[in-house]
């Protein structure tokens, strides 16, 4: 008998043709035992809830929240009433290949480990091929480069049950809960991985949240790696998203991305630093290895 994977979603305005091709590619998986935790965090779309009640599978539970509370606790509502030791995201317009859950349920038992994700293939709103990702797989890699991001996309992961136990699920991390997941996931010694396979189509759109507060997100996720080695509570991640400080951030770093727009009529790197002016060092190590990738310097 095949272990239970509770696979969560939370939706909220998808359009009905985006959340039919996300629910379709779910149960029609190769692997079988699942149950399909989803979380209507609109309550006032009518529309939405009556096609997530028209479909007549038992292994579909529906949770409708009666007022709209967000990705991070309508997700934490999921977990809580999950039955499965294995838990699955996925996200409401996103579309799963047919073989992902088979292929993570197999690649975790064999390598022993507690959080895996997975490469994608990019498309746009209109479902259109963009291009393709590939993420490291070994562990040692995934932690190099949690200093830079989450390299584990949060929309393919598959989860022993235990380890959201352990971290008491989701933190309330605007726009950085799955990245300050991984985090904490490393500190409390998880084992995570990738298969090197394409098991996802990201749908990349136009007016999603984190291309709205593309900025905050950088910033905060910045705040989050150089502590990632020795943790950070959610108070003094409230505390520092209340400071002076982080406002200071995200205002250098927006004066630093319209530098880079006039990066490209400056011949060398003399006139670069001198565009830059106080900016902070940070950023100019990271202009410095750009302007070498293009044979500037």
């Amino acid at each position: 008998m095949e272990d239970l994977i509770s696979v969560i979603m939370s939706t909220y305005n998808e359009s009905v043709s985006e959340l039919r091709e996300s629910i379709e590619s779910v149960l029609k998986q190769t692997y079988s035992n699942i149950e399909f935790v989803i979380v209507i965090d609109n309550p006032n779309n009518e529309e939405l809830s009556a096609f997530i009640y028209s479909f007549d599978d038992p292994r579909i539970r529906v949770i409708k929240n009666d007022r709209n509370i967000g990705l991070v606790n309508s997700l934490n509502k999921a977990i809580c009433q999950s039955k499965g030791e294995y838990l699955a995201r996925m996200d409401a317009d996103d579309i799963c290949e047919v073989n992902r859950l088979k292929l993570q349920k197999e690649y975790l038992d064999k390598n022993n480990l507690d959080l895996v994700g997975g490469s994608v293939c990019l498309i746009d709103e209109n479902g259109n091929y963009i291009s393709k990702l590939h993420f490291p797989y070994k562990q040692y890699l995934i932690k190099h480069f949690l200093k830079w991001g989450n390299c584990i996309p949060h929309p393919t992961w598959l989860v022993r049950k235990k380890v959201y136990t352990k971290l008491n699920g989701y933190r309330d991390v605007p726009r950085c809960e799955d990245y300050d997941f991984v985090c904490r996931s490393v500190q409390n010694h998880f084992k995570l991985g990738n298969v090197n396979d394409f098991i996802l189509k990201y749908r990349i759109r136009s007016d999603s949240v984190s291309n709205s507060n593309k900025v905050e997100q950088y910033i905060l996720r910045r705040f989050i790696s150089e502590n990632r080695k020795t943790g950070v509570t959610e108070q003094e991640i409230r505390d520092y998203l209340n400071s002076d400080l982080y406002y200071r951030e995200i205002a250098e770093y927006e004066k630093f991305q319209k530098i880079k727009k006039r990066i490209k009529t400056s011949p060398n790197i003399v006139n670069f630093v001198k565009l830059c002016g106080n900016i902070n060092t940070y950023y100019l190590g990271i202009e410095k290895v750009c302007l070498k990738i293009r044979n500037l310097v």
